[in-house]
């Protein structure tokens, strides 16, 4: 009787005072369902009102317990690698451009790279990722993001394709470095042709003058992959060889008298009008000679261009005055006018016509037809 009785009472006992909480499928009395798990009455209410707390503790600005785990624990943000907090705010300090590399560090040139600013010379600007001369940036021509149709931007202006050019350069090569070279080079490829279809006129040059400029338009080939088709003529021959011609190259006459100079000049002067003027480049090396009174009285005797060689410039130093024309592409900011450079002066002005280097007057001139 004693054991039985035992058992009635135990059946008779609250289900809350049974060490298990789950009865069958359900919670035993005295427990609820909170998170997919039986616990005591009341606890799940004072777990919500735990986290209420803490989110009106973080909308009061105070940093909660999870928040001091992420790093706010002076009132900021919590910031998550690879971000950092400046201010009451995150940033990425390696792009942030306002906190680069660290807060309150801001780049001039607007652009952060891991970490760094981007550093640009005076006369660049910032596009992109990369800093580039938007006068003569055919891509970013006037401003970033602009690009010229013709692949030629001279002065922050696109050019026409077709546009014809005269341009004349007071060096002769006879002794020549990579400054100086780029100049010729950029003028036989000033037009996105390949490959360019050269005429050259050697007369009466000195042969290792001829082999200076024949270097300085080879070493702007190797560095620019582009590609040339030269073909030397006879003076005879030039007026008819013009027209399947995209450069006229004149190497610079040493031992030519004024006399056949002059006689270039008129003899040329129809066939390299309409050279120009469908878009041609003429250039003209000249130097200063005691044979005669400038190469470039070829020019000047066709009317093509009113320009006369001045004074002698060797061993002068060459400023680049147009650092935003083509030719200069590439050039630093001087360098030494080599033997038997000269400098020209001309009685034209207005937007056609360009000096590119100057040593006291030009010495790289350039006229655009």
């Amino acid at each position: 009787m004693r054991v039985r009785l035992v058992l009635v009472v135990a059946a008779l006992l609250p289900l809350s005072a049974c060490l298990d909480p789950i009865v069958g499928t359900q919670c035993a009395l005295g427990y609820s369902l909170c998170g997919g798990e039986c616990v005591l009455a009341g606890a799940c209410a004072a777990a919500d009102a735990g986290e209420e707390a803490d989110a009106a503790s973080s909308d009061d600005g105070e940093p909660t317990d999870a928040d001091v785990d992420a790093g706010w624990d002076d009132g900021g943000p919590p910031c998550l690698e690879p971000l950092a907090i400046c201010g009451d705010q995150c940033v990425d300090p390696m792009t942030d451009p306002e906190n680069c590399g660290d807060c309150n560090t801001m780049c001039l040139s607007g652009v952060c790279i891991n970490g760094g600013c981007l550093a640009c010379a005076a006369e660049e600007s910032a596009c992109g990722q990369q800093c580039t001369n938007t006068a003569s940036d055919p891509d970013n021509c006037g401003g970033c993001g602009v690009p010229c149709a013709s692949g030629l931007c001279s002065n922050s202006q696109c050019e026409t394709a077709g546009t014809g050019r005269v341009i004349v350069i007071g060096h002769d090569y006879l002794k020549n470095r990579p400054a100086m070279n780029r100049i010729l080079g950029n003028a036989v490829f000033l037009w996105p042709i390949n490959p360019v279809r050269l005429l050259a006129y050697q007369g009466a040059a000195n042969p290792t003058a001829i082999a200076g400029a024949d270097a300085a338009i080879a070493q702007v080939t190797s560095a620019t992959g582009r590609q040339v088709e030269q073909t030397d003529a006879a003076a005879a021959d030039v007026a008819t060889q013009l027209a399947a011609t995209d450069v006229f190259l004149i190497y610079g006459q040493e031992q030519a008298s004024d006399t056949t100079l002059t006689q270039l000049g008129q003899d040329w002067a129809d066939a390299m009008s309409t050279f120009v003027n469908r878009g041609g480049t003429m250039i003209v090396l000249d130097a200063f000679y005691p044979a005669n009174a400038g190469t470039v009285q070829i020019l000047s005797q066709a009317g093509l261009f009113d320009v006369q060689r001045n004074a002698s410039t060797t061993d002068s130093v060459c400023t680049v005055a147009a650092r935003g024309d083509a030719l200069a592409s590439g050039l630093p900011r001087t360098y030494l006018c080599e033997q038997n450079s000269v400098s020209f002066t001309t009685a034209e002005i207005g937007s056609a016509v360009t000096s590119v280097v100057e040593s006291g007057t030009s010495v790289v001139i350039d006229k655009v037809f």
